[in-house]
């Protein structure tokens, strides 16, 4: 094979692989493109056939709906709320674990991190009636706080490992004075 035919083969090779990712890229694109121009149509717009792909009038008043006329706010506050106050209760929990688990030698110190890897194996399907009967017992049904333990019950044990491994790779000699 002569190099003017193997770059022939190679300038061929690069037309298919850039066809074939111009076409995976609309693919992917597409859905978002269509989701963003439907968004500023108006309702008879949206259901008309064959469908019209620019809007012919093209309005904000979809989004002033969302935010004026429906609890969307709400919901994306309560999100907020949540997934911020189960990300610091589990990491406060995680830093003093870890750091234990990987800075100091006690007896039983493979046991214990056994048991908080068995935590992440157990399938959230197999605690959700245990934490029901809790969070009723405790008062805290339809609540910010029980939604917060929850989560914080479910992401600690990854939370603890991973950290585990990331005051494992902190060298040790940082904490001592110069000699």
């Amino acid at each position: 094979m002569s190099a003017q035919a193997g770059m022939k083969q190679s300038k061929s090779f690069y037309l298919v692989v850039a066809i074939a990712s111009a076409i995976i890229i609309f693919i992917t694109l597409f859905p978002f493109v269509w989701m963003a121009l439907s968004s500023v149509k108006q309702l008879d717009e949206l259901y008309t056939v064959p469908p019209h792909w620019i809007p012919d009038h093209p309005t904000m008043q979809n989004f002033v709906k969302v935010f004026t006329e429906s609890n969307i706010p709400r919901y994306f506050l309560n999100s907020v709320v949540i997934s911020v106050g189960s990300t610091a209760l589990a990491l406060m929990l995680a830093i003093f674990a870890s750091y234990g688990f990987a800075r100091f030698n006690f007896t039983g110190k493979k046991f214990f991190q056994s048991f908080v890897l068995v935590g992440q194996l157990l399938p959230t399907a197999a605690i959700i009636v245990p934490l029901f009967i809790t969070l009723r017992v405790l008062g805290l049904m339809n609540t910010y706080w029980g939604l917060i333990l929850v989560y914080t019950i479910i992401t600690l044990p990854l939370s603890v490992y991973m950290l585990t491994s990331y005051f494992q790779a902190i060298p040790w000699s940082w904490k001592r004075p110069p000699s």
